[in-house]
Parts: C-alpha cells; structure tokens; sequence
C-alpha cells in the first residue's frame, strides 16, 4: 500500500489549501458589509481562484479534497466580490 506522507512531492501533498479558500472567502463575506475598502473584494478574487484551483484539479487528478469544499469557496468568494463591489458602489 502506498503511504501518503512518504511523499513529499507537490503532486502528493494534501494540506488545508482546499478549506483555506473557503474560510477565508466566509470571513470576508461577513467583513464585507462592515469594511467599505477596496482591498477585500481584491483579497476576495484570489480566494475565488483558488477555490477554481483546487476544483480544476480535484476535477483532472482525482487526489484533492471533495469537489464541494471547492466549489463552496469558489461560490462564497464569488458572492464576496459581488457584495464587496456593490457596497464600494
């Protein structure tokens, strides 16, 4: 049987980069709507490309977390942009 942790290669590393995104696009969610900046739809953008990220590679490899963790974060970054967009307007 193949160990996982004996690899250390980028291809085999499985580390919180797949909730990552999505907490950090719930946070800023939530933030949003009380901090009228620029800065947190920008932050909002990465968090939603890497949600698309992980999910494109969950979707080729097959080895990355669970397609709905990505595409949560994909959506709730998605929704952190739109607020945060509408709000600065």
């Amino acid at each position: 049987m193949d160990d996982p942790i004996a690899h250390k290669g980028f291809w085999s590393w499985h580390g919180w980069t797949g909730t990552g995104p999505l907490w950090l696009s719930a946070a800023l969610l939530l933030l949003v709507v009380f901090l009228q900046v620029p800065l947190v739809p920008q932050i909002a953008v990465i968090t939603t490309l890497a949600g698309l990220g992980g999910l494109v590679r969950q979707l080729v490899f097959g080895d990355y977390g669970h397609v709905v963790m990505h595409a949560a974060a994909s959506l709730t970054g998605s929704a952190a942009v739109v607020l945060g967009l509408f709000v600065l307007c």
